[in-house]
């Protein structure tokens, strides 16, 4: 695939995800990250019912796809022991697309503002609670 393809398909997940249409993202995976990504995309869908992702970014290089993106949404469900605040919610993320075949074969995050999340979930981060892989 050229790289504007793999850019191409990398828009098509993030389309799925911003309509909530997990039976539209299956396709664009190969099976074997079925399961993961089920659980990751129900996972945010119950916590944050109305999230949107905005794309900022994307670089193409061989066959990889490089993605900033911008999610936002309520907190309306639980989300990492946190139950739902109501609040309204935006982080960034930068992820890593693998492509193979017309499909997504892995995905590794970069970067995500993660603490920033959960600071605007109300959550209190102790540094000693932190673990370090």
């Amino acid at each position: 695939m050229s790289l504007e393809e793999n850019k191409e398909l990398v828009r098509r997940w993030v389309e799925a995800r911003n309509n909530h249409d997990l039976p539209a993202a299956l396709p664009l995976w190969v099976d074997e990250m079925h399961e993961r990504l089920t659980r990751g995309f129900n996972r945010f869908t119950e916590a944050f019912p109305d999230l949107h992702v905005t794309i900022e970014e994307m670089i193409a290089e061989g066959d990889r796809v490089v993605l900033l993106w911008t999610l936002t949404g309520t907190h309306s469900g639980l989300y990492r022991g946190i139950p739902a605040t109501g609040n309204v919610v935006r982080w960034r993320v930068i992820d890593i697309y693998t492509v193979a075949n017309g499909r997504l074969t892995t995905t590794h995050v970069r970067e995500a503002d993660s603490l920033q999340l959960l600071k605007q979930l109300g959550a209190t981060v102790h540094w000693q609670d932190m673990v370090i892989e």
